[in-house]
């Protein structure tokens, strides 16, 4: 874990960036309201500025853990209790076609299929949308919020774009938790809303963050910021002005509306001056990652982290390493590790690549289990038995422990004749599994009182059901 010495550093200078710098908000609104919150307010250059004590007594406000819902139900994820959990990336706006394999335009089948997906797999605990309705335009947000509640009964992460969007989207939750304040007490959904780096927020991000925060619904404050283009060239640098954005927007909602649910985030990485991408199967990219995860958890404060990514555009070599990559360093650290399903550095997402990334976590959480080392009272006697010349496959001591190793479910173990024999890709066998899952999705998760209610919530805003 970071030390105290290099966290007190990386803390100490964040406060006084936010004093003397501050954030850009251009919003009038919320800067009158900020004032009178005890924030240095600058109406011309549309600026905040943190008094140091305020941001303290913010941090002393800011839940330890957060608690993410199933449908009306007490089960819940608690992000905070030291389990890493996965969520796919999302907002993407592009896919390869299951059937063709061809790049295309994202559109609401493809966000139901990817949520019906997440239904079932197991690795994948926290849903999102993933792609966009494209063919819904501005409304594309609320239409993949109700294709979230009715396709899957896992809490899930997700946002609006438009301040006009908040009102549908709580209503909605409203019906599926059983009223407003049950979604207040018990939220099924978190929602993500990014600075822009370096040190600014757009008006309507701030607008929605704040609308939700009101409503009591958990807030994860994502920093998208590219070192050596929106954020320094060097790794401590970029913690740093992350820290900065972040913690300067968990403030203001602590200060707002204090004790609301929040999560510490980044899915930043370095800016590559050769291509003009953001490479998100960087290797610096995990170690960023996990110091940003260990200042969260110096704040206690719950965390999400950018992994699980490549910049490959097909399922091979490079997807699989570059997805190790960014991940493994940040088991144990980061309480939500960001980015199943997405490839082309999260420009195009892949059905097949969601089926992997939950096999890949599987065996990525069984090496982070480790050995659970007993003291040898059975081993000691059985070696001895055994022998020389024996061997330990007929055995009880076998038969009792072998079904504890890890089995892959779609990744070959077959000879070489056998494998040649079927015929099956490591794709096309993906593509079967979806095929069997898809035929198997209900409908709907809701009860059909509840999914009526869903979609005349679409009908009065004059969206056509999708």
């Amino acid at each position: 874990m970071l030390s105290k010495k290099k966290f007190d550093r990386i803390h100490h200078t964040t406060l006084r960036i936010l004093e003397q710098v501050g954030l850009h908000i251009p919003n009038q609104e919320i800067l009158r309201k900020l004032q009178y919150k005890g924030f240095s307010i600058d109406f011309q250059m549309q600026t905040i500025k943190f008094p140091p004590s305020l941001v303290e007594q913010s941090l002393t406000q800011t839940p330890k853990e957060v608690r993410l819902y199933y449908h009306a139900s007490d089960q819940h994820i608690t992000l905070g209790g030291g389990k890493t959990h996965f969520t796919p990336s999302g907002a993407g706006v592009a896919v390869f076609d299951l059937s063709s394999g061809e790049r295309r335009e994202s559109v609401s089948g493809d966000v139901k299929t990817l949520i019906q997906m997440q239904e079932v797999i197991k690795q994948v605990e926290i849903a999102r949308p993933i792609v966009t309705a494209s063919e819904f335009g501005t409304d594309s947000d609320v239409v993949e919020f109700y294709l979230n509640f009715r396709h899957t009964k896992k809490p899930f992460i997700h946002r609006t774009l438009s301040g006009n969007a908040v009102a549908p989207v709580l209503e909605m939750g409203a019906h599926v938790m059983g009223g407003k304040e049950d979604l207040r007490r018990k939220p099924c959904f978190c929602v993500v809303y990014c600075p822009n780096s370096p040190l600014s927020f757009a008006p309507e991000n701030a607008e929605c963050m704040l609308a939700f925060a009101k409503a009591g619904i958990p807030v994860l404050v994502l920093s998208m910021s590219m070192g050596g283009a929106s954020a320094p060239a060097t790794l401590w640098g970029q913690a740093l002005l992350i820290n900065v954005e972040v913690l300067g927007g968990i403030t203001l909602i602590q200060r707002l509306y204090p004790g609301t649910p929040v999560l510490y985030g980044s899915v930043s990485s370095v800016f590559d001056m050769a291509t003009g991408i953001l490479p998100l199967g960087a290797p610096e990219r995990g170690i960023l990652h996990a110091v940003c995860a260990d200042v969260a958890r110096r704040y206690g404060i719950p965390s999400l982290m950018g992994g699980m990514n490549t910049d490959a555009k097909r399922l091979d070599i490079q997807s699989g390493f570059e997805k190790a990559l960014t991940t493994l360093p940040l088991l144990g650290k980061a309480d939500v590790i960001w980015g199943a399903a997405s490839m082309d550095s999260a420009n195009t997402y892949s059905f097949e690549q969601l089926l992997l990334d939950d096999e890949m976590i599987s065996a990525m959480r069984r090496v982070q289990s480790g050995v659970q080392l007993n003291m040898l009272e059975e081993e000691f006697p059985l070696v001895c038995e055994t022998g020389w010349s024996g061997n330990y496959l007929t055995v009880g001591h076998t038969l009792k422990h072998y079904r504890s190793f890890w089995r892959p479910s779609l990744m070959t173990r077959t000879d070489f004749d056998s494998y040649m024999a079927s015929g099956e890709s490591l794709e096309r066998r993906c593509k079967k599994r979806i095929t069997e899952m898809l035929s198997d999705a209900p409908p709907s998760v809701l009860s059909s009182d509840i999914d009526q209610e869903l979609k005349e919530v679409l009908t009065k805003r004059g969206i056509p059901l999708p």
